[in-house]
């Protein structure tokens, strides 16, 4: 990573250390960049790695290609956190005029990102997931603002965690237009873990009482869930264990 762009990001990660400390990162380790006056030793636990990537390769692609730069700017590189380019990006996806605006969805997403450390290591850990599992995925800038499977999975784990609040029509709200929009159905309900990947996505359908675990990989047109049967009092459903494709 150039030095300048690593120096703007650890400016930035200063600035807002509170959040960043709660993702996880290693606290001891340590990062040396550069040389002469460019050399600096920066603590991890103040560098968000990915969203200083996610930067970069904005820059990059706005550079070499004009026609993106304002799509880049609006969404990427006119927001200081991860979270917040996250919540303008799904806004703009999964708004409605004259029904859900989009500052009022962006404001929805921006309240639970900020207050959920969970779901911000998810984010990130899906990306680097995406970025070494999707071999069509050769920048994580793309998968951030592009792959209909990712977005639809970061507004599953939003509506996952306003489900369990009992916030449950604005659960199955998101639900519905994430439905809509990338033909994705994921019942808020449903728990996923951390680095899955929906590849491809379309035609995916998880169940309310499916449990995913970590770093699971789902390909289009599959369905997890309940049967709607009841063998001895027990209700059928679909478990998902880690490190596996489904």
């Amino acid at each position: 990573m150039p030095c300048e762009v690593m120096a703007a990001c650890v400016q930035s990660s200063r600035a807002k250390s509170a959040m960043i400390k709660s993702l996880a990162f290693d606290a001891t380790r340590s990062l040396i960049h550069g040389t002469g006056l460019c050399q600096f030793v920066v603590d991890l636990s103040l560098v968000d790695e990915v969203w200083c990537r996610i930067q970069e390769e904005a820059r990059a692609d706005a550079e070499e290609e004009p026609l993106l730069q304002k799509l880049y700017d609006d969404l990427v590189l006119s927001h200081e956190t991860l979270e917040s380019a996250l919540s303008a990006n799904l806004a703009s996806k999964l708004a409605v005029p004259a029904l859900l605006s989009n500052s009022v969805l962006r404001d929805l997403f921006s309240a639970v990102l900020g207050n959920d450390s969970e779901i911000r290591r998810a984010i990130r850990v899906d990306l680097r997931a995406a970025r070494d599992r999707d071999p069509a995925c050769d920048k994580m800038v793309h998968c951030f603002l592009y792959y209909k499977g990712f977005l639809a999975l970061q507004v599953h784990r939003v509506a996952h965690r306003l489900w369990t609040e009992g916030r449950r029509s604005v659960a199955l709200l998101l639900q519905s237009r994430v439905s809509e929009v990338f033909a994705v159905d994921i019942h808020p309900g449903a728990r996923m873990g951390a680095g899955v990947l929906l590849d491809h996505a379309t035609g995916l359908v998880i169940g309310e009482t499916a449990v995913v675990g970590d770093h699971v990989s789902f390909l289009h047109g599959v369905t997890l869930g309940g049967t709607g049967k009841e063998i001895a009092g027990l209700t059928m459903d679909h478990t998902s264990g880690s490190a596996c494709t489904t």
